[in-house]
């Protein structure tokens, strides 16, 4: 990716579109980048597992862990042991709880 101009535009090559080059607005990646899909392995309780959420979730998951200074497997594995259905559901809800609590 390289700047393009001050208007926060860039120019992309592509290598799946066949090396051509794309201009794209910075804003509208972010987003598209924040609702990919990531599948990430963790360790809960000493077990390997994979969980698949979107990017937006991985990054503020990680901001929490470092905030307390904790492991993300310790994390997730907390959120596991509290949760009642879909682990990747509870990692979300509990996310959305640790922003609430901050604004």
């Amino acid at each position: 990716i390289l700047p393009l101009d001050s208007k926060k535009l860039y120019v992309v090559f592509e290598l799946k579109n066949r090396g051509r080059l794309t201009i794209f607005d910075h804003k509208k990646y972010q987003v598209l980048h924040d609702t990919l899909v990531k599948k990430r392995s963790v360790l809960i309780a000493g077990h390997s597992t994979s969980i698949s959420l979107e990017e937006a979730f991985w990054r503020e998951l990680k901001l929490i862990s470092k905030a307390r200074n904790v492991s993300l497997n310790k994390i997730i594995t907390e959120i596991d042991k509290s949760r009642t259905g879909n682990l990747s559901s509870s990692i979300r809800v509990f996310v959305l709880a640790q922003l609430k609590l901050n604004l």
